[in-house]
């Protein structure tokens, strides 16, 4: 029997090519490195949404967004995509809600396809070694005790 691997080995993560400031910029989804930074840039942008119980992220509106929380979204564009910060604050809100889609789209469809799959194999894993645990620990207090003593 050979090892087949696992299946998410082989996808690269893909980015998306987008046009901003006259050329064209890869995003890419997040690195580990760019997940704490990412997370509080965003954490006021996205409150309203997980509160609001939506799991259509199709109708997310990234001016609405952008508008409510200017500062916070800049940073999570610049986060998410590597764009120096002063290049970034000379950008037309066209190019920076272009970045900004394409960041939303890789990222959403990098977790959903990718990320959460491995989430829930793992969970799964480690509920299956928690239950076998649980069946070959101690059946009762005194199977606790050591012995000889009494």
């Amino acid at each position: 029997m050979t090892d087949q691997g696992n299946e998410f080995d082989v996808i690269e993560p893909q980015g998306e090519d987008v046009s901003f400031r006259g050329k064209t910029i890869n995003v890419s989804p997040l690195t580990v490195a760019q997940v704490p930074a990412f997370s509080r840039a965003i954490r006021k942008i996205v409150e309203p949404l997980l509160k609001s119980g939506t799991d259509d992220f199709n109708e997310i509106d990234l001016a609405l967004m952008f508008t409510e929380h200017p500062e916070d979204f800049i940073e999570a564009v610049r986060v998410a995509s590597g764009i120096d910060s002063d290049e970034l604050g000379q950008a037309h809100l066209d190019d920076l809600l272009n970045v900004a889609g394409a960041a939303l789209r890789v990222n959403m469809d990098f977790f959903a396809h990718r990320v959460a799959p491995m989430l829930r194999e793992q969970m799964a894993a480690i509920t299956g070694k928690l239950a076998d645990d649980d069946q070959d620990g101690p059946k009762s207090s005194s199977d606790l005790s050591p012995t000889g003593t009494g």
